[in-house]
């Protein structure tokens, strides 16, 4: 089955490692294509967009994640 996007968004896989139990995982970003925003992953990571992204850890209680990757598009790989 195909995937259904909004073509008025573009997404963005990260990479995360929590900051307390070192454990990583996989986070999904839709950014709105609009004059100044994203358009591919130097930007994101360059951007305030990254800031205002809230973490919180499946395994544990923290709230403090560190992007270790990120790429354009949906999904792990």
């Amino acid at each position: 089955m195909g995937e259904c996007l909004d073509p008025e968004y573009k997404t963005f896989t990260l990479h995360v490692r929590c900051e307390n139990c070192m454990r990583e995982s996989f986070m999904g970003v839709a950014v709105p294509k609009a004059d100044g925003s994203p358009s591919d992953v130097d930007e994101l990571l360059e951007s305030a967009v990254l800031n205002n992204l809230p973490f919180k850890c499946s395994k544990c209680p923290s709230l403090i994640g560190k992007v270790i990757g990120a790429k354009e598009g949906a999904g792990k790989q």
